[in-house]
């Protein structure tokens, strides 16, 4: 919940009317965003690390950018995953801060970098 309170307070109401989040088992082969409403997120993720949540922060951002703003078909999916990429950190940090925990600089400055790098 504080994820997607996070993501509205960046970005703004929800697009879409609904957004489904499926907890799937560990053999599932495909995380990430199934359709406009419907997101698949491993089991693993609901162990109460907050520093897990930059995953579903990821998917909640292809709401807005993957769905209402996206490719014209498959090979410039690029696109939607930069603006995911871009802003899951954004949508991380106060989510983090929403559910009481402290922000850790140090990680997110790391992770700016491989961003960086890669």
């Amino acid at each position: 919940r504080e994820a997607v309170m996070a993501a509205v307070d960046i970005l703004g109401p929800y697009p879409l009317p609904k957004l489904d989040v499926l907890v799937v088992p560990r053999s599932f082969s495909g995380l990430g965003l199934a359709s406009p409403n419907l997101t698949f997120i491993s089991a693993s993720l609901l162990s109460g690390d907050p520093g897990l949540l930059v995953k579903v922060s990821h998917e909640l951002c292809h709401g807005w950018f993957g769905i209402m703003v996206g490719a014209k078909d498959w090979t410039e999916a690029w696109l939607s995953e930069g603006f995911a990429t871009f802003l899951e950190d954004f949508v991380h940090q106060k989510a983090v801060t929403k559910l009481g925990h402290e922000s850790n600089d140090v990680l997110m400055k790391m992770r700016a970098k491989i961003k960086l790098k890669s």
